[in-house]
């Protein structure tokens, strides 16, 4: 007898799907032959295939609902790689059937449209699975139909297989759209459509209605997950297709009036949050830790890798000086065509982990580390003529990779203390972002304590064990867990006793919803991480949400519900797919970075903070690279 397997069942409880059942695609007759044949019995009519439906207990069925488990288990799941896989049943008003000896899916609003592959129904499953209600946001092969001339190539549709056409398609655009224009451009340059990334083409479909918003990808909400799963949003504009999107840049005139009004209604609601956060901190004691702590900016800190906006797209660059909320950033590519630094506020800036970092668009540079380049033969060999565009393009893909290298790496700064060969510090760099003592991080929680809904974890120390291997980092402190109302317990912890962030979080969570109950409690006072575990900070909802889902961050409050928005982040080493090096341990910032910023860089960090420079250790000011 075959050995039986076990699985997770998924529901996917939402469904926009309109497949009534049987007789939704009722059997058609063979058409009568015009003019009676004159030996009928040599004549035969052939049929009209026919939309066949499965029964659900068809093999074939069984067999979708576990290909479409493993997709999005990969893609929503905080451990894929644990527990058992996943079985996906379909969602309401969807059903499998076979024609001409191939599957579809059958239920897609507009009729005549069908889904051909699980991969292809399992991106409009993700949308289906997300709170978004705006079919732009979902990158399935219908909500987002490319131009009729485009559609099979970018979507992977077979062109042999005609899809019925209904009334309710809508005809394209007689103009030109930004979209189409992109298209064009890479065409000429002999770029194959099908070939790109897949991030790439979503990103290449986010131009169609919308050519100067970086439109981001809501995380689909996962029932099972431990925690909010970070999924990667939209990577920034690929280099090929920006000067397309440039070229558009004056329609942003006409949709200023709207923007700015829609803003200022954002940041009213942003400041009445903000300013009950702060009356109630105020109202309440900070422990020495917190006091220590509130000097370091919950959201941007100077020495990070973000991504900043550069027109209508995003480039990479290291915060060199950050204060009350305005931000040097130094764009990072290669020293020998340094770049200035640039001013930027909050608004301007994402985290590291909010997108997805793109391949190379250089053929040469794949599959290459940053280090593994000679970018000063690259650099000079330019001709003159053709300096400024290959430049550009060259800086691009030397951000790209710097970044990753950044992402890969990390080192310490303040030491506190010395033992044999273990010491504990204030703080790390760990890849992108800046970590201290009295942060709070984001986990991959092993078991038990992986069946939690919610759970943070509250850094109380850093320690460095020098091994044969090299320096390992440890982390330790408290685990905890939030219980929203319909679970919350009396008697939890108050306020003042959390870490800064999750005490801010609680507060903005109560201020939204005072009549509904939340709790804390600790699901383990003495927790012990290693640094693959680290996803990256915890950024309380009210300072991270306005800035990359504003209009439903907006919504949410109005209405009183705090949990409908929860922004997504990838977590480190979730940079781009494959790239899960570990390079380990670099002596300080500016190492790190190397040659993708300018050897003279100067961070301007705060006074507690101290790294180490030739032996020694700096504070104050940072440090020079020699």
């Amino acid at each position: 007898m075959a050995a039986q397997t076990e699985y997770t069942v998924i529901k996917v409880c939402r469904s926009d799907g309109c497949d009534t059942g049987p007789g939704y695609w009722p059997a058609e007759p063979p058409k009568p032959a015009k003019k009676p044949a004159k030996d009928v019995s040599e004549k035969v009519t052939r049929a009209k295939p026919q939309m066949v439906r499965l029964a659900e207990d068809d093999v074939r069925f069984i067999e979708w609902r576990v290909k479409l488990g493993i997709l999005l288990k990969q893609e929503i799941a905080p451990l894929p790689n644990e527990g058992l896989p996943w079985y996906v049943d379909f969602p309401r008003n969807y059903w499998l059937y076979e024609k001409s000896k191939h599957l579809w899916v059958s239920g897609y609003p507009v009729k005549g449209k069908l889904f051909k592959s699980p991969q292809e129904f399992g991106v409009h499953l993700l949308w289906l699975l997300s709170s978004s209600g705006d079919r732009r946001d979902c990158c399935c092969v219908h909500c987002n139909v490319p131009p009729a001339t485009d559609r099979g190539t970018l979507a992977g549709e077979d062109e042999s297989v005609a899809r019925p056409k209904t009334s309710e398609e809508p005809r394209p655009e007689p103009q030109q759209t930004p979209y189409a224009k992109a298209i064009a451009s890479l065409t000429a340059q002999g770029v194959q459509i099908s070939e790109l990334n897949p991030q790439i083409k979503m990103q290449l479909l986010s131009l169609k209605g919308a050519p100067l918003v970086t439109t981001q990808s809501p995380a689909p909400f996962n029932p099972t997950a431990s925690q909010p799963r970070a999924v990667a949003a939209a990577p920034p504009v690929p280099p090929q297709i920006q000067d397309q999107v440039q070229s558009q840049a004056h329609s942003q005139a006409q949709n200023q009036a709207q923007n700015q009004a829609q803003n200022q209604a954002q940041n009213q609601v942003q400041s009445q949050v903000q300013t009950q956060i702060q009356s109630q901190v105020q109202n309440q004691p900070a422990n020495p830790q917190q006091r220590a702590q509130a000097a370091s900016s919950l959201l941007y800190r100077s020495g990070e890798l973000v991504w900043y906006t550069n027109g209508p797209s995003w480039r990479l660059g290291l915060i060199v000086q950050s204060a009350n909320g305005t931000h040097q950033v130094l764009p990072i590519g290669h020293n020998r065509s340094p770049q200035p630094a640039v001013p930027k506020q909050d608004a301007d800036l994402r985290p590291f982990q909010a997108f997805t970092v793109p391949p190379v668009t250089s053929n040469d540079l794949k599959d290459r580390t940053y280090d593994e380049v000679p970018w000063e033969a690259m650099l000079g060999n330019l001709a003159a003529e053709e300096a400024k565009k290959e430049l550009g393009v060259i800086l691009l893909d030397a951000s790209k990779l710097a970044a990753l290298k950044i992402d890969q790496s990390f080192s310490l700064f303040t030491k506190l203390a010395q033992k044999e060969n273990m010491a504990s510090y204030r703080g790390v760099f760990l890849g992108a972002e800046r970590i201290e003592v009295g942060d709070t991080l984001r986990v991959v929680l092993p078991p038990p304590y992986h069946a939690a809904r919610i759970a943070y974890f509250g850094l109380k120390t850093i320690i460095a064990q020098e091994q044969p291997t090299g320096r390992v980092v440890l982390f330790r402190g408290t685990l905890y867990q939030l219980r929203e109302w319909y679970e919350a317990q009396p008697g939890g912890i108050p306020d003042d006793a959390l870490p800064r962030a999750l005490r801010e979080e609680s507060i903005w969570r109560k201020s939204v919803a005072p009549d509904k109950p939340l709790s804390w409690n600790v699901l383990n006072p003495d927790m012990l991480f290693k640094e693959v575990d680290v996803r990256g900070r915890f950024y309380p909802t009210h300072l991270l949400a306005p800035i990359l889902t504003p209009a439903d961050f907006a919504s949410s409050v109005a209405r009183g519900d705090r949990t409908a928005v929860v922004p997504a982040l990838n977590g480190r080493l979730d940079s781009a797919a494959g790239a899960t090096k570990n390079i380990g341990c670099r002596l300080n910032r500016v190492v790190t970075a190397g040659d993708s910023i300018p050897h003279n860089t100067v961070f301007g960090f705060e006074p507690q903070m101290r790294e180490e420079v030739e032996g020694r250790w700096e504070v104050g000011t940072g440090m020079v690279s020699q």
